[in-house]
């Protein structure tokens, strides 16, 4: 392992020229003297000096020890990047549980946002086995398909955790006190939006999987439906970032 030499010499200074002092003061003439034909001095002082050794040593090893830690390259860690397909899995587990929670102005739709995930996520199973057994994956009409899926599973995974991060921060507390709080209107606002939002999302991926279903006549308007769906999202949200810059 290797490390830094005067890195650890600087460190161990200090240490060094202690125990050199500490040496002078006990055994020298001009010091205590223990060491000086007198039998329990000279005990005690070679005990003392087996102490003095064996400290530093532990400080020696010690600072070698951490010299060798600090020399280490860092790792980076980063967490694995999930495909949409594995966050609408975990959204669906989240949107399970919050069935059983009392989500207060939410009540009424908290079934709703469960069934609009697992009725998303049997879709787009759906859509991907019927491409596998439609078209080879080296097929470009296979590869557009695919990469408009992502592109459309990213939006509705994207308004999922808009809704996902209100349920979490709404003061429902505070919203039993006053039904007409202003933070809590906005939230239910926000979370309405983006829900009817992905209902769009799901109509457009129910044309696309009807479109599939009849290879024999197929079209590109549910498509190109899609596709205008992916602009217009991504021309929102790059309107938004603009505003607050």
């Amino acid at each position: 392992m290797k490390y830094n030499p005067g890195s650890l010499f600087k460190r161990l200074l200090p240490v060094y020229a202690g125990f050199l002092a500490a040496v002078f003061v006990i055994y020298s003439k001009k010091g205590l003297h223990l060491i000086n034909g007198n039998p329990v001095r000279t005990i005690a002082g070679i005990l003392i000096m087996l102490i003095m050794l064996g400290l530093v040593m532990y400080l020696t090893i010690s600072a070698v020890k951490r010299e060798q830690i600090n020399s280490l390259p860092a790792i980076e860690t980063t967490a694995p990047k999930l495909t949409e397909t594995q966050k609408l899995d975990g959204f669906v587990t989240f949107f399970r549980s919050a069935v059983t929670h009392n989500l207060g102005p939410f009540e009424t739709k908290k079934k709703d946002f469960f069934e609009m995930c697992a009725g998303m996520k049997q879709k787009n199973e759906n859509i991907r086995r019927l491409l596998a057994e439609s078209f080879s994956p080296d097929d470009l009409t296979y590869r557009t398909y695919i990469n408009t899926l992502d592109e459309v599973m990213r939006i509705f995974n994207s308004n999922l955790n808009g809704i996902k991060k209100r349920l979490e921060v709404f003061d429902y507390a505070e919203w039993n006190r006053d039904n007409n709080d202003e933070h809590a209107t906005a939230y239910i606002s926000e979370i309405n939006n983006l829900y009817e939002k992905n209902y769009v999302v799901i109509d457009n991926m129910d044309d696309l999987m009807h479109e599939l279903v009849q290879l024999d006549d197929i079209s590109e308007v549910p498509l190109d439906k899609i596709n205008r769906l992916v602009e217009q999202t991504q021309n929102y949200k790059k309107i938004k970032e603009e505003e607050w810059l």
